[in-house]
C-alpha cells in the first residue's frame, strides 16, 4: 500500500511540473498593456517597412504597394490598433467593395467621402497583445493590402 501511495504521489508530482513547465513556456512572452506607436513602427521595420515612421501627432505613417497607409493606436484608451489606406483615382465600384468584404475576414473596405476605394483593418489589444501577436497583425494587413490591391482595385 505504501508503494502505491508513493507511486500515486510521484505521478503527480511530475503532473504538476510539467504543467508548470507548460504554462510557463506559452506564456514566457511579455504582454505589452497599452500598444504604442514606436512599438508597431519598430515591428513594421521588422517587416521589411523600412520608411515607417510615427509623424508629431503620433500618427504611424508608411506606403506599402505604391500607396499611403496611416494606422492609429492612441484611439479607444490605446486599446485599438487600425490600418487604413484609400486608393484615388480607380474604376471600383460598391459591387467591388461588396464583394470584397462578403468574402474576406478581418478587414473592411469601403467607398470614401470622394468615393475612392479604402481598406481598413482593426486590431483589438484590449486586455494585451504580445510582440508576436502585434507581428502576426501587422504581416496580415501587409499581405491583404497587396490582395486588395491585386483582386480589387487592380482589376478594374
Amino acid at each position: 500500500m505504501q508503494t502505491l501511495i508513493s507511486r500515486a504521489a510521484t505521478l503527480w508530482c511530475c503532473m504538476a511540473l510539467a504543467l508548470l513547465l507548460s504554462s510557463t513556456a506559452h506564456g514566457s512572452e511579455r504582454v505589452i498593456g497599452k500598444l504604442t506607436s514606436a512599438q508597431v513602427v519598430s515591428v513594421l521595420k521588422g517587416e521589411g517597412v523600412a520608411d515607417a515612421r510615427a509623424d508629431d501627432d503620433d500618427d504611424i505613417l508608411f506606403s506599402l504597394n505604391g500607396y499611403n497607409v496611416v494606422a492609429f493606436v492612441r484611439e479607444n484608451d490605446y486599446t485599438v490598433l487600425r490600418f487604413y489606406s484609400a486608393m484615388a483615382d480607380t474604376a471600383v465600384t460598391l459591387q467591388d467593395v461588396n464583394e470584397w468584404n462578403r468574402t474576406r475576414l478581418f478587414t473592411k473596405a469601403f467607398l470614401d467621402s470622394d468615393g475612392d476605394p479604402a481598406l481598413e483593418m482593426d486590431v483589438d489589444v484590449a486586455g494585451g497583445i504580445t510582440r508576436a501577436r502585434l507581428r502576426d497583425a501587422v504581416r496580415t494587413y501587409l499581405q491583404v493590402h497587396g490582395q486588395f490591391l491585386a483582386e480589387v482595385v487592380d482589376a478594374q
